[in-house]
């Protein structure tokens, strides 16, 4: 099992570094040993891999002799194929149905009249496709072998390594509330952050977030061939009121030359508020929308010396792929360049979400982020919260916001104050964002807060 670990690995970064780099250097894969210095007793990973033939899981849990194959005990006699070719027939007869259906979806043309009865638009079948998956990755299977009936330490953080086309889906969404999960595009890449953390905590201790970190904002670019985002302004402003002296530029300032320079500045967290789509022909091209027509690319975003980050979020961004494709390689997008350039953390979204309820939890994460100090903790609370608030829970969080605005905020008062006034029209008890659609989009890509120990 550990020379199978490694040669998925080996290819995930030899794929990682032809596509970001455009160099097709043989990578020597981490040792099994290194890998497991990402786990600790409460933290475990599930590292998938897709083959031609084979769709294989990997559990790794602290100290572990070896890997941890999923797998299903089968009679001597039942005739069948093996589990991991099952699955991987399954998952792509899946991929197939989601993409159709998502394709359709992104392109306006499922109003619910023109379906045939059996024939569920995208965002109206998501549950259901959801719980199919969860059965095609058989999960409850995996819930079994992280914590079997009595554990001395229960495993509470979750490390999702994907593969292929398993980048594309909200994998967070199929395991229970009580996990707080993040996500790495290769086991070699959360080892690179580790040393990075090891680095900068033996110089000046683990980051904190406060008032006085520096926040660099891009909000609502006027970006072309592009829909206005309603709730960006209220969204970006309430953000960065959290913060002091914010650097701030928005609609046609957030030009790529304004943006190029201020990341490159000593901010800690970069906060966008914008559009941002994957390149599936040209991965490197994949983008951030800024002013007109200028975007930022993941080729660019790899240049950039962006080690002190601590945080990027990228609110409205389309990470998924919107056309009939399948991934045959490995996913590069958005997260792999800003983790590559050596970010922490990064929050973004597989699919555009409502304006209102991405502005909702986005808010909610960074004032959950103040309050924890955790970026991976304060994303798992606000989904919950997001999923679970009435609209009486809305207006409260929005005028708690409002009571505590500064005098000279601008247009942020009417803005929030007409929210207020909607709001005050619908049913209070109402929950209106309990669909998936709402929040499952939202993933963070990084290591979980634990104790770190030395890289052998």
């Amino acid at each position: 099992m550990v020379k199978a670990l490694t040669v998925a690995e080996e290819g995930k970064n030899t794929c990682l570094s032809w596509l970001l780099y455009d160099r097709a250097d043989e990578i020597p894969p981490p040792s099994y040993r290194q890998i497991q210095q990402l786990l600790n007793p409460t933290t475990a990973a599930i590292y998938w891999h897709i083959s031609p033939y084979a769709l294989h899981t990997f559990i790794l849990k602290h100290n572990a002799p070896e890997p941890i194959p999923l797998t299903t005990p089968t009679s001597d006699h039942q005739e069948t194929l093996p589990e991991p070719v099952n699955r991987q027939r399954q998952f792509k007869d899946w991929v197939k149905q989601w993409n159709h259906k998502y394709q359709e979806y992104s392109a306006g043309k499922t109003p619910l009249k023109q379906q045939p009865d059996n024939i569920l638009p995208w965002r109206e079948a998501l549950p259901e496709m959801l719980q199919n998956l969860a059965n095609i990755l058989n999960i409850p299977a995996i819930l079994k072998k992280i914590n079997p009936e009595n554990p001395d330490s229960p495993i509470e953080n979750l490390i999702l390594i994907p593969h292929r086309d398993l980048h594309r889906f909200p994998l967070h969404a199929l395991f229970p509330d009580n996990f707080c999960i993040t996500y790495l595009p290769s086991a070699q890449m959360g080892i690179d952050i580790l040393k990075k953390y090891q680095q900068r905590d033996g110089e000046a201790g683990k980051p904190e977030i406060e008032n006085n970190t520096r926040i660099f904002s891009v909000e609502h670019p006027n970006s072309q061939d592009f829909e206005d985002l309603p709730f960006a302004e209220i969204e970006s402003a309430t953000i960065c009121q959290l913060f002091q002296n914010p650097t701030r530029f928005d609609s046609h300032r957030a030009t790529k030359a304004i943006v190029e320079t201020n990341l490159k500045d000593d901010h800690k967290i970069f906060s966008f508020t914008g559009h941002g789509g994957y390149n599936y022909r040209h991965p490197e091209k994949s983008a951030l929308y800024l002013s007109e027509t200028d975007q930022l690319t993941v080729a660019e975003i790899c240049k950039l010396p962006l080690s002190h980050y601590y945080l990027v979020t990228l609110s409205a961004c389309e990470t998924a792929i919107s056309g009939d494709y399948s991934i045959t390689t490995e996913y590069v997008g958005l997260i792999s360049g800003f983790m590559s350039a050596g970010v922490d953390h990064v929050v973004s979204t597989l699919w555009k979400v409502e304006s209102e309820a991405c502005a909702l939890i986005m808010m909610k994460f960074y004032h959950l982020l103040r309050q924890t100090n955790s970026a991976p903790v304060a994303l798992n609370q606000a989904k919950i919260w997001l999923r679970e608030a009435t609209w009486g829970d809305i207006a409260q969080f929005y005028q708690e916001i409002l009571t505590n605005l500064p005098v000279n905020v601008g247009s942020l008062r009417p803005l929030i104050e007409d929210a207020l006034y909607r709001i005050n029209t619908m049913e209070e008890n109402n929950c209106p964002f309990t669909d998936p659609y709402y929040w499952a989009a939202f993933t963070i890509t990084g290591l979980p807060n634990q104790p770190y120990r030395e890289i052998i």
